[in-house]
């Protein structure tokens, strides 16, 4: 998969593909530690957008960085998001391969 989570501890961090800007196919990451359920959290937020379909990205100020959660609805009704990051230390930016609401479930272990 061009989308996976590693835990170590009780710090997440999200790897994927970038498929956008000057350095397509690198790989970037972006962490943050579970401290009050945020797993369970991030987890649901991202459900809840798969509903509502915002028409803004949702912004996720995280430690090391800034998350975007982008949704798209394609001519099939279909949604789809993607991760958009910002590191706050290197300037690096990066978005990731649409996902569907099955690839988010199972990258989050629900499947």
């Amino acid at each position: 998969s061009t989308i996976y989570i590693q835990k170590a501890g009780d710090q997440y961090t999200v790897f994927y593909k970038n498929i956008e800007g000057n350095q397509p196919n690198t790989n970037l990451k972006f962490s943050f530690k579970d401290l009050d359920g945020d797993f369970e959290t991030l987890y649901t937020i991202i459900m809840e957008g798969y509903n509502a379909v915002p028409i803004s990205d949702i912004k996720l100020d995280l430690p090391d960085d800034t998350v975007w959660l982008h949704y798209t609805r394609n001519l099939q009704k279909n949604v789809t998001l993607q991760f958009m990051s910002k590191n706050k230390i290197t300037g690096a930016t990066g978005i990731s391969d649409y996902m569907s609401r099955d690839d988010v479930n199972s990258l989050f272990g629900r499947i």
